[in-house]
């Protein structure tokens, strides 16, 4: 089953207006997505488009953020391990 899964861009606007540019996005769901996300619905009283703009948003920031995580890791580990930093307590004790 398809349904419509919609993206927001605020764009601002002169006087400090906000314009929503929305696209469209298709999604086949299982059967068992689909019984999740209704429930969901049901329970928030918000419509699916509404539900998945915000899990979609909310999964979108936590990918972003482990990404950005995993290169400060990537570009950072070797010159903390070379200072002897293995570990959390190896950093806290040098800081404190």
């Amino acid at each position: 089953m398809y349904y419509d899964v919609i993206q927001r861009f605020a764009l601002a606007g002169q006087l400090g207006l906000e314009r929503m540019v929305m696209s469209t996005l298709n999604v086949r769901l299982t059967d068992g997505e689909e019984r999740d996300l209704q429930w969901v619905c049901t329970q928030t009283g918000k419509t699916k488009s509404e539900v998945v703009r915000e899990l979609l948003a909310e999964s979108l920031r936590s990918y972003r953020l482990r990404k950005s995580l995993q290169a400060a890791h990537a570009a950072l580990g070797p010159a903390a391990r070379q200072s002897g930093w293995l570990t959390e307590d190896d950093v806290l004790q040098d800081v404190s």
